[in-house]
């Protein structure tokens, strides 16, 4: 049978018959396979070898003793845990390339149907296991659904499963054959490999990073509770007569033993029990130890330690900022998850089921990890920018917000209309016609509420000049605004430095045009001119 055209990302052939079937069901010693649990008496020693044994080829201890860890110790596992639950929590959407056409467009929406009938939490958190173990492997079972060839189950594998190949670069199936296993099957498996340490294959995870901090902290722990078993409790010390016999001597350790359970006994005459202060201790050294230890864990996993801990080392700002680190470890983790996905669900699904899809021309999977503004800032700012002359698109808004746009004739939100009057509102008089003088200016005189008087040429006179009294005051600010707007400056960076543009707003010349004008009112009321008489 000649082999299939539609091949992986590694160019290897699909074959649909293996996919409908699981490849681990063909290695019966898998399934009698158990851990081997390292971490049960580990010392520094045996934590070295099991390190190296993994560079050369043989990671099975080391990834058991992953394992161990996320059982033993709480502290890893929690921030483990949260790091998995972002991504989980992050939404995403089945891109088309760039640029796409009407039929890429098309194809990526129907593969989005696709992929929202599959278990995405649990994929998702199963293939975040290779965050500490270096890989994650799922197999995947395919069957033929709406005349699509699509997956139906994914099954997560323990990573012991797995083997180097010969070159040390890619995974295997152990089957008991051979030291390198078998091949995965093309399109059966989603494996996904997270890279946190560069080098060999098997050294990709963090498990060797976290190891120490958790044999450390558990020695730690054991002494402690060895401590704490004798801490306070006072030693019990029986003594008896020279010549006594072996039942004397098995009476007086019987009282010994009792006293220090019941808090009573009896004794021979002649016998007695000292009681000698207990041993003094404190575990203050040890839980220092534990805190330590944790906290390295911390910020190896996630990048910090305010937001992980109690809480009382650190300010709030302290613990935004540090969140803000952890955010990129997320984005970091999505980057690399996106791939995985791309590559080995979204690529054999169309290939299995769209024939001559260019695989650069696929659709992609695609993180949605942009926040929306904060919707009180914008709808204080954007008023407030755009009555100062700049120019803002709709769209830019929409988009910073994550409001979508209303389609061509759907119903959209707005201020309600007034209610209807049952009284017409009175009508305005007329106003008066310009004056020549105050037509020039942008602005038009204020309507006369009786007869115009020389104060009201002298007003009119002064209003002619606005332009170049304000513009001292005004053009400082829009300056700014422009330079913001063409830099992308945030509204909340704007609006911060507001304070500092009024030490550049030149009020002098407005100030000298109101004296002058104020001068010009005293020496008409001093004159005591009849305002309203004509000529004047």
């Amino acid at each position: 049978m000649p082999a299939s055209t539609i091949v992986d990302q590694h160019g290897r052939p699909f074959e649909v018959a293996p996919m409908q079937e699981q490849q681990t069901a063909r290695v019966a010693m898998l399934q009698r396979d158990w851990a081997t649990h390292p971490a049960k008496g580990l010392t520094p020693a045996r934590l070295a070898s099991i390190l190296q044994d993994a560079e050369q080829g043989q990671p099975m201890a080391q990834l058991d003793l992953a394992d161990d860890m996320l059982e033993r110790d709480g502290h890893v596992y929690a921030e483990l845990d949260k790091r998995a639950a972002v991504v989980v929590a992050t939404p995403h959407q089945i891109a088309p390339p760039p640029n796409a056409s009407a039929a890429e467009k098309a194809l990526a929406e129907e593969v989005a149907e696709w992929v929202e009938e599959l278990p995405l939490a649990q994929i998702k958190k199963a293939a975040m296991d290779a965050v500490l173990k270096s890989v994650s492997a799922q197999e995947i079972r395919w069957e033929m659904q709406g005349g699509a060839l699509l997956p139906v189950s994914f099954e997560a594998r323990p990573t012991r499963w797995l083997c180097p190949d010969e070159r040390g670069t890619r995974w295997n199936l152990r089957d008991g054959s051979s030291a390198y296993g078998q091949p995965l099957l093309p399109g059966c498996w989603l494996l996904h490999r997270h890279r946190s340490l560069n080098g060999y294959m098997t050294r990709d995870g963090l498990v060797r990073v976290l190891a120490w901090p958790h044999l450390f902290k558990w020695a730690s722990d054991t002494d402690l509770m060895e401590i704490l078993e004798i801490l306070g409790i006072p030693m019990r010390i029986g003594t008896f007569p020279v010549g006594a016999s072996d039942t004397e001597k098995s009476r007086l350790m019987q009282a010994v033993v009792s006293l220090g359970r019941n808090a009573a006994g009896i004794m021979p005459a002649g016998m007695k029990i000292d009681l000698i202060k207990g041993a003094e201790g404190t575990e203050g050294p040890y839980l220092s130890m534990a805190q330590r230890m944790d906290a390295v864990q911390s910020k190896v996993i996630v990048g910090q330690t305010l937001t992980s801990g109690e809480g009382q080392h650190g300010t709030q700002a302290l613990g935004n900022v540090h969140n803000e680190v952890r955010m990129d470890i997320r984005d970091a983790d999505l980057a690399q998850l996106a791939t995985t996905l791309t590559q080995q669900l979204l690529w054999p699904m169309v290939a299995l089921n769209k024939p001559g899809v260019d695989p650069r021309r696929a659709p992609r999977w695609k993180w949605l990890t942009d926040q929306a503004e904060d919707l009180k800032t914008f709808a204080e700012n954007l008023p407030k920018l755009a009555a100062g002359g700049m120019r803002i698109a709709v769209s830019w808004a929409h988009d910073r917000l994550k409001i979508p746009m209303a389609a061509e004739g759907q119903a959209v939100l707005g201020a309600p209309a007034p209610a209807p009057l049952l009284v017409p509102p009175p009508q305005p008089a007329p106003a008066p016609a310009p004056k020549a003088a105050a037509a020039r200016g942008a602005l038009p005189p204020t309507p006369a509420h009786g007869p115009h008087d020389v104060l009201d040429d002298v007003i009119e006179a002064e209003l002619t000049h606005w332009k170049p009294l304000m513009a001292p005051l005004v053009q400082p600010l829009l300056d700014e605004i422009d330079k913001a707007a063409a830099s992308g400056e945030s509204l909340e960076s704007l609006r911060a430095r507001m304070a500092q543009m009024a030490a550049r707003m030149d009020t002098r010349p407005l100030g000298e045009a109101i004296a002058r004008a104020g001068q010009k009112g005293a020496v008409l009321g001093a004159a005591d001119v009849n305002l309203t008489q004509p000529g004047v």
